[in-house]
């Protein structure tokens, strides 16, 4: 009974430091932009000289932290490949060069996470509260491990459990790696045609309507954490 009591507490404690992260990051994104940049059309431009100085450096560091778990879950590095993708049609940055860098990034932080899982650092992840989401993927990984690496890769988060369930597992690392590039390689073409396409219209919609949609995306993420419990 007392240990059931504590992990109630322990879970109780995770979620709240999830939130305040949550929160504090995006009120903060929040503030900047509409106290630093006030127009639209000056956001973009400031978008275009950053990427036009750092643009590459910028999309592997985003995919590499999204990549990576844990810090993935509160850091929005795919808005920045993303951004890097879309500003690609205003010749800002070349489409291949994002697709090579983005993909490489995200292979990175999957590495990243499979040595986690094969040396046992883990451990710290699962002491935060993230223990049933990694045997989850481990259950995944021994039924049908090619096809949950597939649909797994779709969204960082999932990838970063998987990659580090896989070295928990001990897969070989030769074969992490190819499955891995392979699969992620597809998904950076999918899914980076698509943001090349409708990108810039997604952008200015997104920077007009920044307050509403930050706020409904507390709210939704609030909900779910409390429906969760």
């Amino acid at each position: 009974m007392e240990s059931k009591l504590r992990e109630k507490k322990r879970s109780r404690v995770v979620l709240a430091f999830q939130i305040v992260i949550f929160v504090v990051f995006y009120l903060a994104l929040l503030f900047f932009f509409r106290n630093q940049i006030r127009d639209v059309s000056n956001i973009v431009q400031f978008a275009e000289e950053i990427y036009g100085a750092y643009g590459y450096y910028l999309i592997f560091l985003g995919a590499l932290v999204e990549g990576t778990f844990i810090i993935g879950l509160y850091i929005p590095g795919s808005l920045i490949v993303f951004l890097g993708v879309s500003l690609a049609k205003l010749g800002i940055t070349t489409f291949p060069m994002v697709i090579l860098v983005g993909t490489l990034g995200f292979c990175a932080g999957y590495s990243i996470n499979y040595f986690l899982g094969r040396y046992g650092w883990y451990r710290i992840i699962e002491g935060i509260g993230f223990e049933k989401q990694i045997d989850k993927a481990k259950v995944n990984l021994r039924k049908h491990y090619d096809k949950a690496l597939f649909w797994g890769y779709v969204m960082p988060s999932t990838g970063a459990l998987l990659s580090t369930a896989s070295g928990i597992m001990r897969v070989p690392f030769r074969h992490f790696l190819i499955k891995t590039v392979s699969i992620q390689l597809f998904w950076s073409l999918l899914l980076g045609g698509l943001a090349y396409i409708f990108g810039l219209t997604f952008i200015h919609m997104f920077l007009v309507y920044f307050g509403l949609i930050a706020f409904l995306t507390i709210g939704v993420y609030l909900f779910r954490k409390w429906r969760k419990k």
